[in-house]
């Protein structure tokens, strides 16, 4: 009988983390933007775009067009479509007009090496104000990341609405499902080990 009630215990324990996860992920999703922001007018230090998603190079180079940064920062440029991307962008622009403003970080591989990327070009260049270029559903792990590290830098969020995820029936593609509860969990396991560390 002990046995059984260890199990039942266990069950229940799992089926109510189960369900305060699941709980906790429909919350997320909802105050995700589900629209482009509005184009900003403050002009800023720099661009920082965070690549892995769609459309977040295109969008960063479009900032940079309209003269609301002096420069932009590509972290994460590696073997993936958001290379080629840049490339195409690249070559129907002049090559002295982006020599001067566009700079590529080919070392970072995850969102905490982006900010350490970040952190020592912008402490290069004297920049304290940025925009943050990144899919909705990876900014709120983003700007967690970003805020912890980048004390002394003042951080405009730039969400962008990818093109390959749906985000008004993202539980009715799996692709989609898997990206988004993975991007949940590993918001949570972020934000959970900052509150611990600032009771610590």
């Amino acid at each position: 009988m002990k046995v059984k009630g260890k199990i039942i215990s266990s069950t229940a324990i799992i089926i109510t983390i189960f369900a305060l996860w699941l709980y906790g992920l429909l919350c997320f999703t909802n105050e995700l933007p589900n629209k482009m922001p509005n184009s900003p007018k403050e002009k800023l230090d720099a661009i920082v775009v965070l690549t892995g998603g769609s459309n977040r190079i295109d969008e960063g180079f479009n900032l940079l067009d309209k003269h609301l940064a002096n420069k932009l920062f590509i972290s994460g440029v590696y073997k993936t479509t958001d290379t080629k991307q840049l490339l195409n962008r690249w070559r129907k622009e002049e090559p002295h007009n982006l020599d001067c403003c566009i700079v590529l970080d080919f070392e970072a591989k995850n969102t905490i090496e982006n900010v350490e990327e970040t952190k020592e070009w912008l402490a290069k260049e004297n920049y304290k104000s940025i925009y943050l270029v990144t899919s909705n559903y990876h900014m709120p792990r983003a700007l967690l990341e970003f805020r912890k590290r980048l004390t002394n830098i003042k951080i405009h969020p730039y969400p962008i609405i990818p093109k390959t995820v749906n985000m008004n029936n993202w539980w009715q593609n799996n692709k989609n499902l898997i990206i988004i509860s993975k991007e949940y969990t590993k918001y949570i396991i972020v934000k959970t080990l900052n509150l611990i560390n600032l009771k610590g």
